[in-house]
């Protein structure tokens, strides 16, 4: 089964509305069994948003698309987990790159929406509680003869659970940018 919004609209529920291309659904269902299978049923899979219009230079959009959760055998599961496919994780995340706040900051910078991609990076999702470090990657590949190299690697970093883009407001502990 797969949540239909009927009353979405825009970019962002025409995306949410429209199934995956079965045979790139398959593909992508078999690398994600390929490196996940081993797991159990009920281990979800996170799917974490990644846009190049996210932290870009002049503009910080850490925090706001959205991660979601699947499972490679929601079908399986009780009935409040079964919407949660592969499917449904991937067009979730993929959507939330359209969803008013983000048009809106992005409207805001003068980043033009269309200049802009969402990917994501998979792995396995584990409780807080089990949660032993939380972080965000950012590569950039920089111009051709930039004297600072051909890409950087920013790593930020920090120990538990505690969102790098959004802490609670107040928390003393700050990241680690390597």
């Amino acid at each position: 089964p797969r949540r239909v919004l009927v009353d979405a609209g825009g970019a962002q529920g025409r995306i949410l509305n429209k199934p995956i291309d079965p045979v790139t659904l398959d593909v992508i269902e078999a690398a994600l069994t390929a490196g996940y299978g081993n797991l159990a049923d009920d281990q979800g899979l996170r799917f974490r948003s990644s846009s190049n219009v996210e932290d870009a230079e002049g503009f910080n959009g850490a925090g706001l698309y959205t991660s979601n959760t699947g499972y490679l055998h929601a079908d399986r599961l009780d009935p409040a987990r079964q919407v949660k496919t592969v499917e449904f994780a991937l067009l979730e995340t993929w959507a939330s790159y359209w969803s008013s706040e983000a048009f809106e900051e992005r409207r805001l910078a003068n980043v033009a929406h269309l200049s802009g991609a969402m990917g994501s990076v998979v792995h396995p999702n584990f409780p807080d509680e089990l949660e032993r470090g939380n972080g965000v990657f950012t590569y950039t590949i920089l111009p051709a003869g930039h004297p600072g190299g051909a890409a950087v690697l920013e790593v930020n970093a920090q120990e538990g659970s505690l969102s790098v883009t959004n802490p609670p407001p107040g928390d003393p502990n700050l990241p680690e940018v390597d």
